[in-house]
C-alpha cells in the first residue's frame, strides 16, 4: 500500500521549491486537523493588537512587498475581514495611485 499521496508532478514541484516531503505531509496534517478554537478577551485596537504603519515608513514597506511578490515569496494577501479596510490596508492602493512616476 502506497502511503505517499503525491503524484510524480507533486514530488517534482516539492523538490523544485527545495521542500522536504515529510515537512509537506506535516503541514497537510495541520490543515486536516484544523485550527483550535480560542476565546478572545477583547477586540484588537490600534496599539493593542493592531500596528499602524507610520506614513514615513509606508513607501519602503510597499516597495519591500512588491520585491517579495516579484520574487515569488508572497503570492497574495487575503484579509480576514473588512477591518483591514478600516485600518489602512486600502492605504497601499491609495499610496500606489498617488506615487509619482519615475
Amino acid at each position: 500500500m502506497n502511503l505517499n499521496p503525491f503524484s510524480d508532478k507533486d514530488l517534482k514541484a516539492i523538490a523544485t521549491k527545495s521542500m522536504d516531503v515529510q515537512d509537506v505531509l506535516r503541514q497537510l496534517e495541520i490543515l486536516r486537523q484544523g485550527a483550535k478554537s480560542i476565546r478572545l478577551i477583547k477586540p484588537a485596537s490600534p496599539g493593542d493588537g493592531i500596528v499602524q504603519i507610520p506614513l514615513d515608513e509606508r513607501e519602503a514597506l510597499i516597495s519591500f512587498h512588491e520585491q517579495a511578490a516579484e520574487g515569488g515569496r508572497m503570492l497574495k494577501f487575503v484579509p480576514a475581514s473588512g477591518v483591514c479596510l478600516e485600518t489602512g490596508i486600502v492605504g497601499i492602493n491609495k499610496v500606489r495611485s498617488v506615487r509619482p512616476s519615475p
